[in-house]
């Protein structure tokens, strides 16, 4: 593999709204839970899901679910599954149902899991060592080129592929300053020279021991790397990744290697939402130390591994599912009808803070709706959360923000949708008197939520005036509109809800013209630039 600095262009992809169709949904059930089987095929049959669609997972009913299960009992069922009846190209969507565990535990590592971790971490020291040594080369040339050139800060990892990328950066800028051609290709042909150790693995042998070419060698250890990747959860596959790496990857592929193996094992931040997480069934080894940046949200140029979409069917009963599903059904046939309610914290403009500018994206919404759309609002600016039942007809509500302390805001038209932004909106939805703000809501005639299993911090939860007004245009499904705003996978919200609701199919209350530009751009060929997510804590007061 050969480094350069030459300049690479990013190929971007704009969104183009195109429907989620029956045929790109599969169905997830718990084989232990008998009404949330029997609810997956009255919604298959509904929604005219092609048959041999459900599959079914050997696990417990409740809401949790060990970090352990999860890899053993769910991952390696599910890939099979959809390779087995030839669904990895087709299927977009993932719908899980009543029964099936809400979310994953945190990682409880063994004294042999804590073992490994010191091996790892020994060996990302060596490896840091030998990919300093040659950033700082790097560097150097970077000096000669121009004497004004500022080298960061730092030797682990991420601080050493900072450096390299600054480092590239200003190589890739200043090189036209060399006028003389035959000066310019040696300079080059210096840099990468250096920078070719980063990625050159060990020279190897021209045969191995049994006589086989070294190329076909090398070929039959990339193969094997594939099928340990699918066994990411056995230490032994962890362990011939590593002894493979070292024979086939330079320098700094192996110290991703190892910084990525460190990110499944640590148990830090490893509690997830068993949706938020089923959305990377695709992939291979990835950390599971907190979050990832959600390929799918719009904002989000860069290629990835394949994202699913996944949207939950579940409530405290089964016939509280069962109305979500046929009300959906039913209300698409001739539209959402009802009031936007949008209660704001009242902090916008007059604060510097996160919070001040979460709140602001409330209001934005709420100007979105009085200026853009014939809808009916009532908008709340207050501190305080709206009276207890002082709205009617509440089709679309967002309000925040109160944790864990559900405080209805009025009644809902069949069909609402209805999000209180706020930590721990969804701990449960099966225990009664929980407080929790999604089961109740789905409890008082909403179809769709979304909320958060535990800690999610607020720059976790999709932008209100990107969320709901993709809703209202008719032209984007519930699971495509909360998939393309969110900005993180692997994590802990959950959409709740037929994936393939679509409120105002039948009566549009925006125009794609009329949408903010950000989101009109998700319609055309010109996406806006990518956005870094910056981590906002939630206050739980």
């Amino acid at each position: 593999m050969r480094f350069t600095f030459t300049l690479i262009a990013t190929v971007v992809f704009a969104f183009s709204a195109q429907a989620l169709r029956p045929d790109e949904i599969a169905l997830v059930v718990n084989k232990n839970v008998a009404d949330g089987r029997e609810i997956a095929k009255e919604y298959a049959q509904a929604r005219h899901i092609p048959d041999g669609r459900i599959i079914e997972l050997d696990l417990p009913a409740t809401d949790d679910v060990s970090f352990q299960q999860y890899e053993t009992n769910v991952v390696p069922v599910v890939r099979e599954f959809l390779a087995k009846h030839n669904l990895l190209q087709n299927v977009r969507c993932l719908v899980t149902f009543y029964g099936v565990p809400l979310r994953i535990a945190p990682r409880e590592n063994t004294p042999a899991d804590n073992a490994e971790i010191e091996t790892i971490q020994q060996e990302m020291r060596t490896a840091s060592v030998q990919i300093a040594k040659t950033v700082a080369q790097l560097e150097e040339m970077a000096t000669k080129l121009d004497p004004r050139f500022r080298s960061s800060p730092g030797n682990d990892l991420g601080a050493l592929v900072r450096r390299l990328e600054i480092t590239r950066q200003f190589i890739a800028q200043r090189i036209p300053s060399i006028k003389d051609q035959k000066q310019r290709d040696a300079y080059l042909a210096q840099v990468n020279e250096i920078a070719s150790k980063l990625m050159t693995p060990p020279a190897p042998p021209a045969t191995n021991a049994s006589g086989q070419p070294a190329t076909q060698m090398t070929q039959a250890l990339s193969s094997e790397m594939s099928s340990l990747e699918a066994r990411r959860y056995e230490p032994e596959a962890r362990a011939r990744q590593r002894e493979i790496a070292r024979q086939v990857s330079g320098p700094l592929p192996y110290a991703r290697l190892l910084d990525t193996q460190l990110g499944y094992l640590l148990p830090d931040d490893s509690q997830a939402a068993f949706d938020n997480e089923l959305a990377l069934v695709d992939w291979a080894l990835y950390s599971r130390t907190k979050w990832q940046i959600n390929p799918l949200y719009y904002r989000v140029s860069e290629r990835a591994p394949p994202v699913l979409m996944v949207s939950r069917l579940d409530a405290q009963t089964p016939a509280t599912v069962r109305r979500m599903i046929a009300t959906s059904i039913e209300v698409e046939q001739h539209g959402l009808q009802g009031q936007v309610l949008v209660d704001s914290w009242g902090k916008a403009g007059k604060e510097q803070t996160d919070y001040a500018k979460f709140d602001q994206m409330l209001v934005d919404f709420a100007a979105t709706v009085r200026q853009k759309t014939k809808l009916s609002l009532t908008f709340d600016d207050k501190p305080e959360l709206v009276p207890t039942g002082s709205a009617k007809d509440i089709a679309v509500y967002c309000g925040w923000y109160s944790p864990n302390e559900f405080v209805s805001p009025g009644t809902f038209t069949p069909g609402a949708i209805g999000v209180h932004i706020a930590s721990y909106t969804l701990t449960t939805l099966h225990a009664p008197g929980s407080g929790d703000w999604v089961r109740q809501m789905l409890n008082d005639g909403a179809v769709a939520s979304f909320g958060a299993v535990s800690e999610p911090y607020l720059h976790s939860f999709p932008n209100p005036n990107d969320f709901f007004p993709l809703i209202l245009t008719g032209k984007v499904q519930l699971a495509e509109a909360y998939w393309r705003t969110t900005p993180l996978v692997s994590w802990r919200i959950v959409l709740v809800g037929d994936p393939l609701y679509t409120p105002y199919k039948q009566n549009p209350a925006i125009g794609i013209a009329d949408l903010p530009p950000n989101l009109r751009s998700l319609f055309s060929d010109h996406p806006p630039a990518p956005t870094t997510v910056q981590a906002a804590p939630a206050d739980n007061r």
